[in-house]
């Protein structure tokens, strides 16, 4: 709560353009980069700069070239050591002041298909986490390798979704196939129950559903009792149950 509190108090309500930001979350990103995006557009972030602005005062310099303010724009734009990026990205940065870069941002959604962008979202992602590694560690690491490793990251996430989704669909197949209801001869009811044993509680439950052969729904019940009783007695006294 504290946390998020934070983020708010120290967010600038007025500058976060109007857009599609479907285009954002669409995105086959990890929810941390999501995350990270959504705080950079709404100046979450404690840049420097920004800081100066709130009334701290501390020293305002870029903490990775030490030539300029540590702003939005520059420090993810300008700054020597980013820019060369988005040249060979082909994404055009030039003329981007501060009071922009929510436009440019969203012109970029717009502009270039997901597999860009979401190289953008990654490179900004990737120019913090060297930046803060400069701040809090002292030393400075190359971007393109900070870059690099996010890209790995990135890969092995969407392949870890792609396994997750196979897995879930395998799964969802299996219990379809293995659960499929079987009908009853012609003229005949079908009572399926199912018993269940809740031991911390000390209690049974059972579900009962009857059928004609066609499927059609008769009745049906839920109940739970106060008891201790194996599996098999659970289902025993369900049929009971149906029987009496």
């Amino acid at each position: 709560m504290k946390i998020y509190l934070f983020g708010i108090l120290n967010c600038d309500l007025n500058l976060v353009q109007v857009g599609d930001w479907n285009s954002l979350w669409r995105l086959k990103l990890p929810p941390k980069i999501h995350y990270f995006i959504w705080r950079l557009q709404w100046r979450c972030l404690p840049l420097r700069g920004q800081l100066m602005e709130k009334g701290m005062y501390i020293q305002n310099i870029c903490s990775c070239c030490n030539r300029a303010t540590e702003t939005r724009s520059h420090l993810f734009l300008h700054c020597p050591f980013v820019a060369s990026f988005w040249s060979h990205m082909n994404i055009d940065v030039v003329g981007v002041e501060e009071n922009k870069f929510n436009d440019w941002f969203v012109d970029v959604l717009k502009k270039y298909p997901d597999n860009v962008t979401s190289q953008a979202c990654l490179l900004l992602w990737s120019v913090w986490k060297f930046r803060n590694t400069n701040v809090w560690n002292k030393y400075q690491l190359l971007l393109v390798s900070v870059f690099q490793h996010g890209l790995k990251f990135l890969m092995s996430w969407r392949e870890a979704q792609v396994k997750v989704v196979t897995h879930s669909n395998a799964t969802a197949t299996h219990l379809r196939q293995s659960h499929k209801w079987v009908p009853s001869s012609d003229g005949w009811l079908k009572c399926n129950l199912d018993g269940a044993l809740f031991a911390q509680q000390v209690k049974y439950g059972m579900r009962v559903v009857l059928r004609y052969h066609v499927g059609h729904f008769i009745a049906g019940f839920s109940v739970a009792f106060n008891g201790h009783y194996s599996s098999t007695e659970v289902e025993a006294i369900a049929l009971k149950e149906v029987l009496s």
